[in-house]
């Protein structure tokens, strides 16, 4: 069993971890009188302290109720540097972890099948080493869901030259579009397999 509580209490109890933290009265609800530690104040020490491949799965459940965003953690991650599981979240708020389909990937496929949209697969080797969380392999077009944090963006665009340099066709999707923007995200895999399918012809 896990407390949190203000940095200027000392409670004790047998057999609990104590963990001392700020808390802001956002953080803070009534149970049947009781306070905890609301929902989202909750999941985000979890995913700060779990082990990581837990931590993973619990993130994707956030993001599926709405708790947690991945904008919302990086922030999470940079106001609490310094201060233990720092380095597991900004892990987190990168992307997903390894053999995982990031959620808003998973919401995009889920959106391609309500819709009848064939031809696609998830975690699509293109070439060793080149992964791509969703493929058109026909079209030779590979999607990607845009990142959060400055470092990962980098790591999206060296995959997309490697993706290109394969004679790939790229489209870069933002996660919220990927997520929760369907209609969106629908017409812009449209356009982009049109004219990936375009430049296959082209070049047969």
């Amino acid at each position: 069993m896990e407390l949190t509580t203000s940095a200027g209490r000392t409670p004790t109890v047998p057999g609990a971890l104590v963990r001392r933290r700020p808390l802001g009265p956002e953080d803070v609800v009534q149970v049947h009188g009781v306070p905890v530690t609301s929902r989202v104040r909750t999941a985000l020490d979890c995913l700060a302290t779990l082990p990581v491949v837990e931590a993973g799965l619990l993130l994707d459940r956030c993001w599926r109720a709405g708790l947690v965003t991945p904008l919302r953690l990086a922030e999470v991650a940079e106001a609490r540097r310094g201060r233990t599981g720092v380095a597991q979240l900004r892990l987190l708020a990168e992307g997903p972890l390894a053999d995982q389909v990031w959620f808003p990937v998973e919401r995009l496929a889920a959106v391609l099948r309500r819709a009848g949209v064939r031809g696609w697969v998830l975690h699509h080797l293109v070439t060793p080493g080149v992964l791509t969380p969703l493929a058109f392999p026909a079209e030779r077009l590979a999607v990607l869901v845009a990142a959060r944090l400055p470092e990962q963006r980098l790591r999206d665009r060296e995959q997309c030259t490697s993706l290109e340099l394969a004679g790939w066709s790229t489209l870069v999707l933002d996660w919220h579009v990927a997520a929760l923007d369907p209609p969106r995200a629908l017409l812009a895999l449209g356009r982009a397999r049109t004219a990936a399918g375009n430049r296959v012809g082209a070049g047969s």
